[in-house]
């Protein structure tokens, strides 16, 4: 039987009421965004369980802000986010992307989301009503999460979310049309023998040369990769060293 919770090493996430769970995806996002220590405002879009802010609170001293459409994940990301070090500094919203832009004048120094990524239109069986507005674009299509990364970005920030290698093509062609550029592209591989599973990408407002990285999780023998370790080991606990 799965966990209510998950315990990192400075938090404990509980995700039984969001469609989500913690996940290598959001781990792996959270890990890669290029913190610089300057960060004074950053934005989590689609917080879920809140597991991405949690990450970043850690990671850096920005004020995060953390939106939710949903109600249960939003109840849950506050809980998370109460019971953490970082309570002061992690404000969760229940509110939808789009209403978020219209009110909202801030900037930010860094955007993250490991956003909805199934198109509605192609009825990909997902039973599960909170699941599927989690995962189905529905609410948070490609052109709104573009058009808002566009509005809500400083100049000099970078937006990073986590996608699968189509899903991800299909984003940076939608975000060209919002003047978002490609800046960051790591391809990630569950081993050596295998396909792309998922692409982590940073857009920017600003054109840059292209930094790309491949970078494979597990070795032959199932164990982490040491970049993978060195990439986690200030979250995961040793038990969960080789998960």
């Amino acid at each position: 039987m799965a966990s209510d919770f998950f315990d990192f090493k400075e938090f404990r996430v509980f995700h039984k009421q969001s469609a989500m769970k913690v996940g290598t995806d959001s781990v792996l996002l959270g890990c890669l965004v290029n913190v610089l220590g300057s960060e004074k405002q950053v934005l989590d879009i689609g917080t879920g369980c809140g597991i991405l802010s949690l990450i970043m609170a850690q990671r850096c001293k920005a004020d995060i802000d953390a939106i939710e459409i949903e109600e249960l994940a939003f109840q849950e990301a506050s809980f998370n986010f109460s019971n953490s070090k970082w309570a002061n500094r992690l404000h969760a919203k229940n509110i939808s992307l789009q209403k978020f832009v219209q009110s909202n004048a801030k900037k930010y120094d860094c955007i993250v989301s490991n956003p909805p990524y199934f198109e509605s239109a192609r009825n990909f069986k997902i039973e599960d009503s909170q699941r599927k507005l989690a995962r189905q674009d529905t609410q948070l299509p490609f052109e709104d999460l573009a058009m808002a990364a566009g509005q809500l970005l400083n100049e000099t920030g970078l937006f990073w979310l986590v996608l699968p290698p189509e899903a991800a093509s299909n984003f940076q062609i939608i975000a060209a049309q919002y003047q978002l550029f490609l800046n960051r592209d790591y391809a990630i591989y569950p081993n050596a023998e295998s396909a792309i599973r998922r692409k982590v990408q940073a857009y920017s407002k600003i054109k840059m040369p292209l930094s790309e990285e491949d970078i494979i999780l597990l070795s032959t023998n199932k164990e982490k990769t040491s970049f993978y370790f060195n990439l986690t080991k200030d979250f995961y606990l040793d038990q969960q060293k080789s998960r």
